[in-house]
């Protein structure tokens, strides 16, 4: 290859070492799976215990009561709001600041380097065209399993709100599903995650492997939902990531599927609110 010319997973920072072999794939530091799964332990531990810290405050101080044994519409929605916003940026903390730590730790402790956590201004039409490639994939599936099934499809998103008038909580849903979620998401699942597995299982690995972790994380909104549901959300954000990791694999970058990612999140939260 020429000097200076570009290909996938070739492009470094100037700071940043020689590229190993021949400047293929992620960095020489191997990136332990039990990071990969301590994070993602430490992602479901830190939910559940900011989710029982918000409902204790709240109940000791009188805002909830469990007088009836359940919590009535309003009181449940008055827990949703608040733990909402606190487990989200809990959560972005864990997925985050893991592959940092193991990128400072493991790696050549260059972000850009190890995680792929930098951008060009091209990012941002590749971001557009995977954002497509996202509404291809959630599509073919729901008609798929409209076909199969004769029922409407199952979803996630019933947190967000289809009342226009709460402006308030809209822009909260957009902040924390459209923007901060995207950005953790894709460091730990593209970043972490894939540079781990594709070290180990090279490229078909690392995009199936970790785009069925990432599919396999979205099911938890479902528990009770019956399996086919859980099951049908799994292969829809599974297919997601893989277009995230394709995204990913083809630049060296992680701005383009953050990119992606951001504009399909909010685009759904924009026409669920406004539109359905």
């Amino acid at each position: 290859m020429a000097p200076g010319a570009h290909e996938p997973w070739a492009w470094t920072p100037p700071s940043a070492p020689p590229p190993p072999d021949d400047g293929k794939g992620p960095p020489p530091g191997r990136f332990g799976l039990l990071s990969v799964f301590g994070g993602l332990l430490g992602f479901v531990v830190v939910q559940i215990l900011v989710g029982i810290a918000v409902f204790v405050t709240l109940l000791a101080f009188g805002v909830v009561e469990l007088g009836s044994g359940e919590l009535n519409d309003d009181e449940l929605t008055t827990v949703t709001n608040w733990t909402l916003p606190l487990a989200a940026v809990a959560g972005w903390a864990v997925f985050i600041g893991v592959p940092l730590l193991v990128s400072k730790r493991q790696g050549s402790g260059n972000a850009a380097r190890d995680l792929g956590l930098a951008g060009r201004p091209v990012d941002l039409a590749w971001g557009v065209v995977g954002w497509l490639g996202c509404l291809a994939v959630a599509g073919v599936l729901g008609v798929g399993y409209s076909v199969l099934f004769d029922e409407e499809t199952p979803t996630n998103t019933d947190i967000i709100t289809s009342d226009a008038s709460q402006i308030g909580l809209f822009l909260m849903l957009l902040v924390i599903i459209g923007i901060g979620t995207p950005i953790a998401e894709e460091v730990f699942f593209r970043g972490l995650v894939f540079g781990a597995f594709y070290q180990r299982f090279g490229t078909v690995g690392a995009v199936a492997l970790s785009s069925l972790l990432f599919g396999a994380m979205h099911v938890f909104a479902l528990v009770g939902e019956g399996p086919l549901a859980m099951l049908y959300i799994a292969v829809v954000t599974g297919g997601l990531g893989v277009v995230f990791a394709l995204l990913r694999l083809y630049t060296g970058r992680l701005a383009a599927p953050i990119v992606a990612h951001m504009i399909f999140n909010s685009v759904s939260v924009v026409a669920i609110t406004f539109l359905i």
